[in-house]
């Protein structure tokens, strides 16, 4: 396998969904986390090389994406934002750890060269839009064995769809959000056949805090 071997990690209610409302930063559903599934999944940032989410989780949430409730270190932080029109000011570019942007061809130059001014590492992947296995393929060369995805409903529309993930944990919040427009796990068009869906096997259900937390393997 010429990529990381990739685990999505996604926080939803028990209904599904990602926030309690479109548009909205999923901060406030992750206060209602117990501190013992924070530490899980802490645990897992620790273990893991990189951790990715897309450009608009970094601009919603404005996330540290560190090791901060276990010990261990910090993965690299990959963010795919094709135009590299991230927030001058995020935390992933002004707390001095490390950073990766990958941007496109598309993006102009004086967004990169902002992004380098910050201290973040720039590569290209991709013509218009962000080459995902492209850019895994370049993570891997450089050493990267393992990367902890953990959303948004864009982002990983294009990983499933492109089947690029091999562990898919899915921790699940005790409330119902409800709403027909709020976002759930995954984005992206609704899938025009049954045979499109993504098959995974379940390997563990366990309770985590207060959290029931699936743990499935993605069949390839």
């Amino acid at each position: 396998m010429d990529r990381p071997f990739i685990t999505v990690y996604a926080e939803v209610s028990a209904d599904g969904k990602s926030t309690h409302r479109r548009g909205c930063s999923s901060i406030p559903m992750m206060a209602l986390e117990d501190a013992a599934v924070r530490r899980f999944r802490h645990e897992l940032r620790a273990a893991s090389d990189a951790i990715m989410v897309g450009s608009n989780t970094v601009r919603l949430d404005d996330p540290s994406l560190t090791v901060r409730h276990v010990p261990g270190s910090n993965p690299l932080r990959v963010i795919p934002a094709a135009k590299g029109d991230l927030p001058l000011g995020s935390k992933i570019l002004t707390d001095g750890h490390a950073t990766l942007i990958a941007v496109s061809e598309a993006a102009p130059s004086h967004q990169v060269a902002a992004l380098r001014e910050r201290g973040a590492e720039v590569v290209y992947a991709g013509s218009s839009t962000i080459d995902l296995a492209q850019l895994l393929s370049l993570l891997h060369q450089r050493g990267i064995s393992s990367m902890m995805i953990e959303g948004g409903a864009t982002l990983l529309a294009s990983v499933f769809r492109s089947r690029l993930a091999d562990r898919v944990l899915v921790q699940h919040l005790p409330v119902i959000f409800g709403g027909d427009d709020v976002p759930s796990m995954v984005g992206g068009p609704a899938m025009q056949s049954i045979d499109e869906a993504l098959k995974l096997r379940l390997v563990e259900a366990k309770t985590v805090g207060g959290h029931a937390v699936m743990d499935y393997q993605v069949e390839q």
